[in-house]
């Protein structure tokens, strides 16, 4: 029999998935009525929409324990009348083949973004990844994984923001506060 956990993660898992096809059947057809996207939307797609060519660097870590790089595009474009923003995007090198699917929207009553991922590298597949804020100029993705059966914080940061060109950076927080940065990703619009 499956444990409390166990399930809530298949549910989360199940419900994410739904919400990836609603999110993009509904922009396809355009079929959501929406007068305009909120104001926090329209922030989103001021800043990202459009096709970006990526360049990922890997710094050596337990992940990464050689570094890498991949190379690749994503590109950013709203869906639902602007109700969310998708990026999809792919890329290769020597870090491996990474392909991916990201869907953000504003969650009104929590007054946060939401995230959800899906990454086809290493059979990651789809999950809620944590919520995200504009912290000044950078938005901010808090979200935690589990490495070696210990909860981790991580955090994305979107930066150095242009109409040419942003950066992001994950990194992995320590117990004590600081963080590694382990994946710089620098996006420059074609």
């Amino acid at each position: 029999m499956k444990g409390r956990e166990s399930i809530v993660r298949d549910l989360t898992q199940v419900i994410a998935i739904f919400l990836v096809l609603c999110v993009h059947l509904f922009g396809e057809t355009g079929s959501l009525s929406r007068s305009s996207p909120s104001p926090q939307m329209e922030r989103l797609i001021e800043v990202f929409v459009g096709t970006w060519d990526t360049s990922e660097t890997m710094a050596r870590s337990e992940f990464f324990p050689h570094g890498g790089a991949r190379h690749g595009v994503a590109n950013f474009r709203p869906t639902a009348d602007g109700a969310a923003l998708v990026e999809e995007g792919h890329s290769d090198g020597s870090a491996g083949r990474l392909s991916f699917y990201i869907v953000i929207w504003w969650d009104e009553d929590a007054t946060l973004y939401r995230f959800l991922t899906c990454f086809h590298a290493h059979r990651l597949g789809c999950e809620l990844r944590g919520t995200a804020h504009w912290d000044g100029d950078i938005f901010v993705n808090d979200y935690e994984e589990v490495i070696k059966a210990k909860k981790t914080r991580f955090t994305d940061s979107f930066s150095h923001m242009s109409a040419a060109s942003f950066t992001l950076v994950e990194a992995i927080s320590a117990e004590n506060g600081s963080k590694t940065p382990l994946v710089t990703t620098h996006y420059n619009r074609q």
